[in-house]
């Protein structure tokens, strides 16, 4: 595990030194254990005589979004699984609403789309609805995506319009990038 805090999994994977192997009930462990910050997904077995074995998948951070002060940690699938904190690495979205998971979710699909070398240099999406996602990159780089649909053709798409000169491109189109000077 890198992120999801070791001890606070094995508490909550606890039953107690009394019970017997034959009464534990992996699933209520495991339901236990996917409320742990940072765990996506769990499995619980035993391993005989005497120990369970949990083995944790932890979300991937891919972006955030602010609701005030509020911070919220997405995944790769739109889903928010962490309070508080941005972590390393994620990129912000910048103008959704909280609510909107349609747009959260296109804006995930969007940043893990772009090859890793153009997400790198990401520095947010606008995603004001799920239909007008617009990309910033550094430099002051503006890529119009539109929606998410597409999403592998615009990412390459973009990765092209960002080598060439310009400052605001849109491939909500992908076969017919468009760029301004």
């Amino acid at each position: 595990m890198q992120n999801a805090d070791a001890g606070v999994v094995k508490e909550a994977a606890s039953v107690g030194s009394s019970a017997s192997m034959l009464r534990v009930d992996t699933d209520a462990v495991a339901e236990k254990v996917a409320q742990v910050p940072w765990v996506e997904q769990v499995t619980v077995s035993r391993a005989w005589p005497s120990t369970l074995k949990v083995q944790v998948t932890e979300h991937t951070p891919v972006a955030y979004f602010r609701n005030g002060n509020e911070v919220s940690a997405v995944n790769e699938a739109g889903k928010v699984f962490l309070k508080g904190v941005a972590p390393e690495g994620a990129k912000e979205i910048a103008g959704v609403k909280p609510e909107d998971s349609k747009a959260i979710t296109a804006a995930t699909t969007a940043i893990t789309a772009l090859h890793p070398k153009v997400r790198e240099k990401l520095e947010r999406v606008e995603a004001k609805t799920a239909e007008s996602l617009v990309l910033q990159f550094a430099e002051g780089k503006t890529v119009v995506w539109g929606s998410a649909e597409r999403a592998s053709e615009k990412a390459e798409a973009t990765r092209v319009v960002l080598t060439q000169e310009g400052k605001k491109w849109n491939v909500s189109n992908p076969a017919m990038p468009s760029g301004r000077p």
